[in-house]
């Protein structure tokens, strides 16, 4: 039987640990996989100190690269915590065509990404079980079992520490002083046990999960971290009386930013839902926009540059295709599909949402070619193109809403005002409005009421009314 030899990069508690398994269960290991495995090499600070392991004397050395090197070892195991040197070290061995196995949640965490496209460039195996929840059946399952899924949120418990140390707190009255003395006492937590109730390893553990689960390049840095070291009694009694208890929880999500920035600029059925066409719409491309252009406002406020780069640069990329597919000079006008020429009401919406200024020309251009084409006898269409049942011929209020809306930001608010009274008499005498009016007769169709166009009519009201100032100073 073939005998693998496995170079140990530390041997403290956890490499120590290994050491003796792989002692312990080598028939095990040998029945169930055709081969032995055999500590061949060890690095370690200190090659002369005694240890308990069931390794030769003989094996152990202060040069971790002679472990990466020697014709001995196949497979690397990293067990020496930290970025530096072990990160050097694991790309060695990649280079030298050693897989890795490690259970160094700062190295992933910080550099995985790296080390992945490292193995994979060579062939290699990078095993990282150990990493995240080494005592759950967790990161084998996420990379294959639920490799077709499409995995939206992660969220758990990932630190046994800060978990012993709440449930003292809320199970036995302790201080967090108190229970942190004991989880050190116990072994449970270190001398500095700031990574622990800090949220660092949290943090790495959450950078670790996010990244195989959404296929993406999440680094600790991203990951807003809050530990529990300032976490009182009176907030464990406080939740306690409202049915909860406190955990520090890892959580990861495919933020909708995300999603914004990988959708924006594909096809669809638009914000009118039609049936059996999709097209690049301008109005959704653009509330992608508004999306990314936002989280990077998030991102800043909650003082994480890196992200806050992203986001912004995800919106410019965004705004750049707009302007260049959806602006049509020779119209004067914003279109409502990257190419077309045909006109959407929501177009009116680009000042409401940021992406234009209402003094950009490009904007009161947009809103002068929508009431020549869209505008029937004071109502506004959603579109003036046939769709599934043929040419529209009715009006969706809330568009004439929204009409109104920039009139009145384009300061022609006199003519915003004479609609917005001739919407006021489409009310019933309950001061109800429908979903839709015939621009022909004036009658109410579709749905009835309808929230949205109550919700126009008041944002409308709120827009084109007088401020204080304007209404009782100003003009005294």
């Amino acid at each position: 039987m073939r005998t693998v030899g496995v170079g140990l990069l530390g041997c403290g508690t956890v490499g120590a640990a290994v050491a003796r398994l792989l002692h312990a269960h080598a028939d095990d290991i040998a029945m169930r996989a055709g081969l032995r495995l055999e500590v061949a090499r060890v690095a370690v600070r200190d090659p002369g100190r005694p240890r308990d392991v069931p390794v030769g004397p003989d094996r152990f050395t202060a040069d971790p690269m002679a472990v990466v090197e020697d014709p001995a070892v196949e497979v690397v195991c990293e067990l020496m915590g930290g970025v530096d040197p072990a990160r050097s070290l694991v790309l060695a061995a990649f280079e030298r065509g050693k897989p890795v196995v490690t259970a160094n949640k700062e190295l992933l965490a910080n550099h995985g990404r790296e080390l992945f496209d490292a193995a994979d460039g060579r062939g290699l195996d990078l095993y990282f079980e150990a990493a995240v929840g080494g005592g759950i059946p967790l990161i084998r399952p996420l990379k294959g079992s639920l490799a077709g899924e499409r995995v939206a949120r992660i969220i758990g418990i990932v630190n046994g520490t800060t978990n012993l140390i709440l449930t003292r707190m809320s199970e036995d009255g302790l201080s967090f002083a108190d229970a942190l003395a004991e989880a050190q006492r116990l072994g449970y937590a270190e001398a500095d046990p700031s990574a622990d109730v800090d949220g660092h390893d949290a943090a790495a553990k959450c950078a670790i999960l996010a990244s195989i689960a959404f296929n993406a390049r999440v680094v600790a840095g991203d990951v807003y971290r809050e530990g529990i070291a300032s976490v009182s009694a009176e907030d464990i009694a406080f939740a306690s009386r409202l049915g909860y208890v406190v955990k520090l929880l890892a959580i990861a999500e495919l933020e909708d930013g995300e999603i914004a920035a990988r959708v924006a600029l594909e096809p669809d059925a638009g914000l009118w839902e039609y049936r059996g066409r999709r097209a690049v719409h301008t109005h959704s491309a653009a509330m992608c926009w508004a999306a990314c252009h936002h989280l990077g406002k998030i991102a800043n406020r909650l003082g994480l540059p890196d992200r806050a780069s992203h986001w912004r640069g995800e919106a410019e990329r965004i705004r750049k295709a707009i302007l260049a597919e959806a602006w049509r000079p020779d119209l004067g006008s914003f279109v409502a599909t990257f190419g077309g020429s045909g006109l959407d009401a929501s177009l009116l919406l680009l000042h409401e949402i940021g992406f234009l200024a209402t003094d950009d020309p490009r904007f009161a251009g947009t809103v002068e070619a929508i009431g020549r084409r869209l505008r029937r006898n004071g109502h506004l269409h959603r579109y003036d193109e046939e769709d599934d049942f043929g040419l529209p011929q009715t009006a969706f209020n809330i568009c004439t809403f929204w009409y109104i809306e920039a009139l009145a930001a384009l300061g022609r608010r006199e003519e915003a005002r004479a609609l917005f009274e001739q919407m006021l008499q489409a009310r019933t005498s309950l001061g109800l409005l429908s979903e839709d009016t015939d621009s022909r007769t004036g009658e109410p169709w579709g749905n009835f009421p309808q929230t949205y166009s109550m919700v126009g009519l008041i944002t409308s009201a709120m827009r084109l009314s007088k401020s204080w100032e304007e209404a009782f100073w100003r003009g005294s």
